[in-house]
């Protein structure tokens, strides 16, 4: 049986990896404690398990520090997003690597700005409704808008309808 004593075990050494890792004392603590709490939840599953405590520890510990990196570097890619003024919405694109020469990148090209960014931060950059509202600093009823009617124009462009100004 798994004791809450075994998983603490473990614990010095994922904290002293996660630090060898390049994360910040805070961020290492943070990410062991996660998988800590993760080995504990499934405990019933690490019984069963041949390579024990350790292993399951180190795996969840790997799975946990991969999520971390993605996570940082969306958020390095939303920063840099919101350095850029309104009319270096092409230049965002550049930076998630949409190809610039496409049917949907010339549509972009011609919205408005809060149109173009919200598409390519939500849609493209995998940023969430939610996380766009609070880097833009407006409600999520505002965003949600923004987004379907960006979408909108977009299929307009797309089609030959649109009447941009």
């Amino acid at each position: 049986m798994v004791t809450i004593q075994d998983i603490e075990r473990v614990r010095p050494r994922l904290l002293a990896d996660a630090i060898r890792a390049g994360l910040s004392a805070d961020d290492a603590a943070d990410l062991v404690q996660e998988t800590v709490l993760r080995v504990w939840q499934n405990r019933h599953e690490v019984e069963l398990r041949s390579d024990g405590v350790l292993n399951y520890a180190y795996r969840a510990f790997i799975n946990r520090l991969v999520d971390h990196r993605r996570r940082a570097a969306r958020s390095r890619v939303v920063l840099e997003c919101d350095l850029l003024n309104d009319r270096e919405v092409a230049e965002l694109a550049v930076a998630i690597d949409l190809p610039g020469d496409g049917p949907a990148m010339t549509a972009l090209r011609q919205l408005a700005p809060i149109y173009g960014d919200v598409l390519l931060l939500v849609d493209v950059g995998d940023l969430s409704l939610a996380g766009y509202a609070d880097l833009r600093n407006i409600t999520l009823r505002n965003a949600r808008m923004r987004l379907r009617r960006g979408r909108r124009l977009v299929r307009e462009i797309l089609s030959g309808q649109a009447y941009l100004n």
